[in-house]
């Protein structure tokens, strides 16, 4: 319990959940009660009322925090998949192109070193492709967030065989402070633009609601203002963070998953196609609880003391 305590008062909370539910709390008041905030201000200046303002605001950013995961998977558009057909008409525009004709060029390497590319601007719009899609098609998310963030999660499994689903709560546990802390700010923007778009909707949504109920009052229209106002950049910021986020993602899998197979007691191997055969029999593991997938492990495990094998073999004879 106390170890999660400073994940309450670090930078990545204040900046992802206290900030945004400041502004959400702020907003609610001013919508349903403008008239009382001047004088509950002036209340909150005393030693009492300001720490009762600060409680407030904790809880509200707790509760944000709570609700912070499935807020980002509605962002990605998950409950809304069959609706992509506007994401697949701008991946078969923006990325598929640029995908097949790097295959093309790099089997055509193959045999010929000197082979061009077809399209003028490949290495840009490969990289952006690969930034902002995903490898194929059914991956694809409805909205732009979702399928940046579907980029860099497939990204382990076409370089290394390795599902990101598994073997990101995994390879978090062996990673350095430095990298921890890293992460988690980064993590913090994102869920901050997260953030303010819930809480720019429910502003805008309880800004009206309020004005149906009551009489209207000056402090509505510019507090409707600033939540519209908001909407879109919460996007632009989780967007913008999703990139980074994306990136130190990529870095991870590329600088630590030698750690994660020392952590499962695997050697990795040196060729590129063994290691692929390696982790994905540890993916289908995870994934699927299959046995056989772990015992495909075997192989790629350091050979056993002899004080192993007999505890081994005494183990096989237990009832």
């Amino acid at each position: 319990m106390f170890s999660e305590l400073p994940k309450l008062i670090g930078r990545a909370f204040l900046i992802g959940q206290v900030l945004p539910g400041t502004l959400l709390t702020f907003g609610l008041w001013s919508a349903f009660a403008p008239g009382t905030i001047i004088d509950t201000i002036k209340l909150a200046n005393g030693v009492s009322g300001t720490a009762a303002a600060l409680v407030i605001l904790w809880l509200v950013a707790i509760a944000l925090s709570a609700i912070n995961r499935p807020l980002i998977r509605l962002l990605q558009g998950y409950p809304f998949r069959p609706l992509t057909w506007a994401a697949k008409r701008a991946y078969a525009r923006e990325a598929a192109p640029y995908f097949a004709e790097a295959a093309r060029l790099e089997a055509a390497r193959q045999t010929d070193p000197t082979a061009k590319p077809k399209l003028p601007d490949l290495n840009g719009g490969l990289q952006r492709a690969v930034t902002h899609y995903p490898d194929a098609p059914r991956f694809l998310l409805p909205t732009s967030l979702g399928n940046i963030m579907r980029a860099y999660e497939v990204y382990p499994r076409i370089l290394y065989g390795l599902d990101s689903v598994p073997a990101w709560p995994r390879i978090v546990e062996v990673l350095p402070k430095e990298t921890l802390s890293r992460l988690e700010e980064s993590r913090g923007l994102l869920n901050f633009g997260a953030n303010l778009v819930f809480a720019s909707t429910v502003v805008v949504l309880a800004t009206l609601l309020s004005r149906l109920m009551n009489p209207p009052h000056p402090i509505h229209s510019n507090l409707l203002s600033l939540a519209i106002l908001s909407h879109p950049l919460g996007w632009a910021v989780a967007r913008n963070a999703a990139h980074t986020w994306g990136d130190q993602c990529r870095a991870v899998f590329d600088l630590h998953r030698g750690d994660l197979a020392e952590a499962l007691g695997l050697i990795l191997p040196s060729d590129p196609a063994q290691e692929r055969i390696m982790w994905r029999a540890f993916s289908r593991m995870t994934l699927y609880r299959l046995p056989s997938a772990a015992d495909e492990l075997a192989r790629f495990r350091a050979p056993q003391t002899a004080e192993a094998q007999t505890y081994k073999t005494n183990e096989d004879h237990l009832p």
